[in-house]
């Protein structure tokens, strides 16, 4: 076993350049601590240890692996504190973390050194060629040791996944960070004339917003106090109720009993000039404050951060965000802000219904079958939906259709339902229509009866008669895990702990109520990554998008063993890059077929690439190719 730690020195601004590597510490086979400056050495002596089978432990593996430069192999056993402790923050609702979330940007010897040595540490700093100083070496081995106390306590529980999941994590998060350190060139003239743009949709909004008393432009107070321009919500939300009452709808409300002003359930309500225009300067702010405001990088490129893993198992982006960006009408012209590296062309290339390929493959009924058939499945419910023939299905009936197969898997009810397909901008099918729609999808598809079912794995079964009030002979040890649950549910899930929930618990008072609240939802998704506590509809959603969020990642490590590209984003199913030619684009396609070979074995996947284009906006305009699994054979 290998235990190990880097010190590094920035050589550019945020963002900008790769760490440059200092030195290396390290406890092996229970030796006394080790340090070397030499960078070849200690990457030959990390790689030596993953290939000959030994475990090797660091915190955030990711940054310290990509700057030594070690090749990550299938069957290599990396555990890294780091990612095990976010593991079992989304799994295990009681585990006994020492120290408070997964520290990034801070030493670890930092935070430990109080329980380790009786006292703090203070951070260091280390540059290169300059000999170490007794204090920097006692502070290094700090770290390698704090991580060494971590990796004993978090032995003790149960890793979801293993090796291979934690190498799953290891690998995608150093391919995100190369992406980070690559960035994507920005045309900045193109940014000024989209800020243009947007600053017209939002003053002409202003302008018709302010005829209706819902805009309140800058001025001057009675007192000389100065305000800003603000939209009057009071006066909006009032229009809003009329036209629900008008139209007979429900009026959303906040947790707080407001009306709601969120842009689903806006989009939801029947056509309306003023909300259309609410929404088009609500949207055009985001545009400009979000967005453009950010991509005014001075040296022409931006370098998008990425967040490894999310409570759904997807990844997520910020400083800028590069997965939020619009992608469909007018809104996705702003993509014609991103550039090629010079003298290469920009691809874009997404899996084909990924989720429902692995809906499919975990149902394994009609649906797989309509998949390997090459049939269209939301021109094949639309046929039987409206009894028509598929020749005679309009655009805008299939499209209704993917609200039904996207949707309907979660377990959505007709009231859920019918709001979801307002939200996509159809017409709302009444609560009659939504429970023909949602018959005729389970007609279609037999195999989602059972799907549907609330028969995901319940955390401490064993527990629910003691805590519904059966079983009569509980102990008082059994109402102490009980209250240690609720504590470690508030701490690492941030679920309030209602006061009925503690009273009972003192009291010993069980009852079913109280066995929902504390023995919650499980699932573990095929590549053993798990995922707790749930909703009924957040646990159907996890099993397949939670699949599909760790295929993901399995392409995106076969992607960076491709030479001579350079991967822009990844925008949960879709990967954009900068290649020379059409020949690369196809490598990167087989590559993404191949993780879906190992995660989706008998599903016959598809990817579609868009490009070449001289921007992302331009990309998306080709059509390049499409390749399916069978294209590797």
């Amino acid at each position: 076993m290998v235990i190990f730690d880097t010190e590094t020195c920035p050589i550019g601004p945020a963002g900008t350049g790769w760490p440059d590597f200092v030195c290396m510490g390290w406890v092996a086979y229970d030796h006394p601590f080790q340090h070397t400056d030499n960078k070849e050495w200690a990457r030959d002596y990390i790689q030596f240890a993953l290939d000959q089978g030994e475990v090797v432990v660091a915190h955030n593996a990711i940054f310290d692996l990509s700057v030594l430069g070690v090749e990550l192999k299938e069957g290599h056993k990396i555990h890294d504190t780091m990612i095990v402790d976010l593991l079992q923050q989304l799994s295990e609702n009681d585990c006994d973390m020492f120290y408070p979330g997964p520290p990034t940007f801070r030493g670890l010897g930092v935070l430990l050194g109080k329980e380790l040595e009786g006292k703090g540490t203070t951070q260091l700093s280390f540059k290169p060629d300059v000999p170490l100083t007794p204090k920097q070496l006692k502070y290094l081995e700090s770290d390698v040791r704090a991580t060494e106390t971590v990796y004993k306590r978090q032995c003790k529980r149960h890793i979801p996944g293993g090796f291979p999941q934690i190498l799953l994590q290891v690998k995608a998060g150093i391919g995100l960070q190369n992406m980070t350190t690559q960035g994507m060139r920005v045309d900045l003239k193109e940014v000024g004339r989209q800020k243009i743009n947007m600053s017209k949709i939002k003053r002409r909004s202003a302008h018709v917003l302010k005829s209706a008393g819902m805009y309140v432009p800058a001025h001057v107070g009675k007192r000389g106090g100065k305000y800003k321009a603000k939209l009057n919500t009071k006066v909006f939300k009032e229009h809003v109720v009329k036209l629900c009452e008008k139209n007979k709808l429900e009026v959303a409300k906040t947790t707080k009993g407001q009306v709601s002003t969120a842009g689903e359930f806006l989009k939801s309500l029947p056509k309306d000039q003023l909300v259309d225009t609410w929404l088009d300067y609500k949207n055009s702010e985001k545009m400009i404050g979000t967005f453009l405001d950010k991509w005014t990088a001075p040296a022409g490129r931006i370098h998008p951060r990425f967040r490894l893993l999310m409570r759904t198992g997807r990844t997520s982006s910020f400083k800028p965000n590069f997965q939020q960006i619009p992608a469909r009408g007018e809104k996705a012209q702003m993509k014609k802000v991103f550039l090629p590296e010079e003298g290469q062309q920009l691809w874009e290339i997404d899996y084909s219904q990924l989720e429902l390929c692995c809906l499919a493959y975990l149902t394994q009924g009609v649906m797989l079958k309509m998949i390997n058939a090459g049939e269209d499945l939301h021109l094949n419910l639309a046929s039987v939906y409206f009894g028509k023939d598929k020749g005679e299905v309009t655009k805008a009936e299939r499209q209704l259709m993917k609200c039904a197969n996207f949707g309907l898997p979660g377990g959505m009810g007709p009231t859920s339902f019918r709001k979801f397909v307002r939200t996509g901008g159809h017409p709302d099918p009444g609560e009659e229509g939504a429970r023909s729609m949602i018959n005729a999808w389970m007609a279609t598809y037999p195999e989602m009866e059972e799907w549907r079912k609330d028969d995901c794995e319940i955390d401490n079964r064993w527990l629910v008669d003691v805590w519904s009030g059966r079983d009569e002979e509980f102990k008082d040890e059994d109402w102490e895990q009980a209250l240690d649950r609720a504590y470690s549910l508030r701490r690492f899930h941030q679920i309030p702990i209602p006061n009925w929930v503690r009273k009972a618990i003192n009291r010993q008072e069980g009852s079913f109520r109280l066995a929902r609240w504390l023995c919650y939802r499980r699932v573990t998704v095929p590549s053993g990554r798990c995922r707790a506590p749930l909703s009924y509809t957040e646990a159907h959603n996890a099993k397949f998008q939670g699949l599909a969020a760790d295929l993901n990642k399995v392409a995106l490590g076969f992607i960076m063993d491709i030479k001579d590209i350079a991967v822009h984003s990844f925008v949960h199913d879709a990967f954009v890059f900068s290649c020379k030619d059409e020949s690369k684009a196809r490598e990167v396609a087989k590559a993404m077929l191949r993780a879906a070979t190992v995660c989706l074995p008998n599903v016959k996947v598809e990817v579609e690439a868009s490009g070449p284009g001289v921007n992302w906006f331009d990309a998306k305009q080709q059509a390049g190719f499409k390749l399916n699994v069978q294209s590797l054979k």
